[in-house]
């Protein structure tokens, strides 16, 4: 497989009795692994991507329960199921060196990775993650609410997102990412299974970690004491803070997000000078 600068190609990979799918952008250098957000799926990161494959062999995955990867009914704790498969992906891809970026759920999945095999994850990029105490959320009437509209069937799913303002278009590819996701995924994260404490697995991170950050009046998931209490625990190698940005930092302005990772990349040594 040569690079691509457009066109992935898929791939599963078996991995701890799961087919999990990969969109492969490229195959030859260090690898890089992007992580997509909770009931997202791995093309978020088309935008972003194809800007590493010179220098990375880049895959970005469907987390299980969502896109193209097994749709258990249940398994969905981060730790013990989530980074279990992306720890068996990187083996199964034989690479010495790793690059984890994840967004959301896919940074919070990306910590624990990064702890079990430190030997190998050589830098981590952390987009908006939600590192703060989840029992807020677990009777949030808007997660509640989000749950609910996971198990309404396709139509549904389309007519809702319309009366919330989206195209006809919109609406069916919306719908199409959210139909795929297993309800398992957020029937347990808000049962209180899924998600671990972050200051159990954030300290012991070794490699270089960058983390970017959206504005809290905006969405982002961490508020003014989070930041605080994540700050005071670990020593961030970079810190980006977009005032422009809520949850989806890279959604804002890909050209800048990735020009920050870049930078990023090339101080700690993973990638050639920016240009």
């Amino acid at each position: 497989m040569k690079n691509l600068t457009a066109s992935p190609e898929d791939r599963f990979i078996e991995v701890n009795g799961q087919s999990i799918h990969v969109k492969q952008w490229s195959s030859t250098g260090p690898l890089m692994v992007f992580l997509h957000h909770i009931t997202g799926d791995c093309g978020i990161w088309n935008d972003i991507a194809p800007a590493f494959i010179s220098e990375f062999q880049v895959v970005a995955v469907d987390l299980r329960g969502h896109g193209l990867s097994s749709n258990p009914t249940h398994g969905y704790r981060w730790v013990e199921d989530l980074s279990e498969d992306i720890v068996e992906l990187i083996k199964f891809y034989a690479s010495k060196s790793v690059t984890l970026v994840g967004f959301s759920l896919g940074a919070m999945v990306a910590i624990p990775v990064a702890v079990k095999m430190s030997d190998r994850v050589s830098a981590l990029i952390l987009e908006d993650p939600p590192l703060h105490d989840h029992a807020r959320n677990y009777n949030s009437a808007w997660w509640e609410e989000r749950r609910a509209a996971i198990h309404l069937p396709f139509d549904q799913k389309v007519d809702r997102l319309i009366k919330r303002g989206n195209s006809v278009e919109e609406a069916k590819l919306i719908a199409e990412i959210k139909d795929r996701v297993s309800p398992g995924v957020l029937d347990e994260y808000l049962a209180g299974t899924a998600a671990y404490h972050f200051e159990d697995w954030l300290p012991k991170v070794s490699c270089k970690t960058c983390l970017f950050l959206g504005n809290p009046e905006k969405g982002s998931s961490l508020n003014h004491a989070d930041r605080k209490r994540v700050t005071e625990l670990f020593s961030f190698s970079h810190i980006s803070e977009w005032k422009n940005a809520g949850h989806g930092v890279h959604e804002v302005d890909p050209v800048q997000f990735i020009h920050e990772m870049k930078q990023f990349l090339q101080a700690v040594g993973n990638a050639r000078p920016v240009t």
